[in-house]
């Protein structure tokens, strides 16, 4: 059993590590090429970004489940319609999620935070993300699909691709061509065309249990799906909707020059929860699939493995980030140039990073109640995570402690609903 966990969590882990660096990858052109402040406006279109990504996680990380239970009984006509159906509704929702932010671009823009200063960079940055919206919300599906089809190393080698496509694009583009945050939406946009492309073929071509077939169109297979899949959506959702409340937040106590601070730390943040979802997802095909077959032994046992997986990488990047801090701050801001801002970041990120160790047994407990058929309290743990607990502290800390209770909420919002979580588990 540990093997087999180890076979799907390091390919997905790898998989959300690469997906990482090639965000990591527009910032990291963007302020060497372009200044901190162009680096700010793609942090603040940041959670537009989460929010497309989270539509596609709604259908995605439920119909895993749905789709891995079926396979794990034999009943390969339902998941291959699950899959199909799925797949259509996304489709359907992306041509319309595209068509109203097109529309409303400005005001998009505007709503996230783009000050007069950066209003320009924002809009020119969220502008061509637009373009792109079918191919962000298309790829993650079909990703997790090959996972659950049961070939993550083939999802892993997809996100490769698309993170060599971006990083060569960027680099292509904002520092060649100097298209500054357009050339980074760009090559963004093209790396998810790319990766999306390499997973129709496999399920166009490759040997696979699902595939594009005929299929019988029925609106329970949408409703189971997005029901257990409503809890990773807000696991999802709730970042972006925190590096809102934190933009906005930031903007009021500390200025322009915060959010470019904020913008570092949201990266390292990125990794950390990257790694401790691709962790449960590693999981969650295989307790699905023992969920299945009613061996709730088999999923308890994969359960401990994942916490104790996490709990270390957790500790781990939490050290390695405190020893290294000044290294990962200075790949974004340059000490020669703005000294003064690098050393508020280095100063304030070794506050931040606490929070790093407690992420994980929130992110895995939240998967594994969708994965057991128990979206409830993984809506509950999430969404205390993301839009109740981390709002309130984050507001109650700014105010009575201004720049420093900002940079030490994530802590106390991440250790408290780490206790939410486990009291929740007790009762099961």
């Amino acid at each position: 059993m540990r093997k087999e966990f180890f076979s799907y969590a390091i390919p997905s882990v790898i998989s959300m590590w690469l997906y990482s660096f090639y965000t990591m990858a527009d910032g990291f052109f963007v302020s060497h090429a372009v200044g901190p402040m162009a680096l700010a406006a793609v942090n603040i279109s940041m959670p537009y970004v989460n929010f497309i990504f989270g539509l596609s996680i709604l259908c995605s990380a439920g119909a895993s489940t749905v789709i891995s239970i079926y396979l794990g009984r034999g009943e390969i006509k339902s998941a291959r319609d699950a899959f199909m159906t799925n797949l259509v509704v996304l489709l359907f929702i992306s041509f319309l999620v595209t068509l109203i932010s097109l529309l409303l671009k400005d005001e998009i823009s505007t709503l996230l935070g783009g000050t007069p200063n950066l209003h320009a960079d924002v809009s020119g940055y969220l502008g061509i993300i637009f373009i792109f919206d079918t191919f962000f919300i298309i790829t993650y599906f079909l990703e997790v699909m090959t996972r659950a089809d049961g070939h993550p190393r083939l999802a892993t080698i997809s996100v490769a691709l698309a993170a060599a496509a971006n990083i060569a694009l960027d680099y292509l583009f904002v520092m060649k061509f100097g298209w500054g945050v357009k050339g980074a939406a760009f090559a963004t946009g093209i790396a998810q065309a790319l990766s999306a492309s390499w997973l129709i073929a496999h399920f166009k071509w490759g040997r696979t249990k699902l595939g594009f077939v005929l299929f019988k169109f029925s609106k329970s297979f949408i409703i189971r799906g997005v029901g257990l899949g409503v809890g990773d959506f807000v696991t999802e959702f709730s970042v972006g909707a925190m590096i809102f409340i934190f933009n906005k937040t930031i903007l009021r106590v500390i200025g322009e020059t915060g959010v470019v601070s904020f913008t570092v730390m949201a990266y390292a943040t990125t990794l950390v929860v990257m790694t401790m979802s691709g962790i449960a997802q590693g999981m969650v095909p295989l307790v699905s699939y023992h969920h299945g077959r009613r061996d709730d032994t088999v999923c308890r046992r994969l359960l401990r493995l994942a916490l104790c997986t996490s709990l270390a990488c957790g500790v781990g990047w939490f050290v390695c980030m405190e020893i290294f801090t000044g290294t990962f701050v200075s790949a974004f801001i340059n000490p020669l140039k703005d000294y003064a801002l690098y050393a508020d970041t280095v100063r304030f990120f070794r506050i931040y990073g606490i929070s790093f160790i407690f992420i994980g047994i929130n992110v895995t407990l939240a998967s594994y109640f969708s994965a057991v058929e128990r979206p409830i309290y993984g809506i509950i743990l999430s969404s205390s995570r993301g839009l109740t607990v981390a709002a309130i502290t984050l507001y109650v800390m700014s105010s009575a402690f201004g720049a420093t209770g900002i940079w030490l909420s994530p802590v106390v919002s991440e250790s408290v609903c780490a206790c939410i979580a486990s009291a929740i588990l007790g009762k099961l």
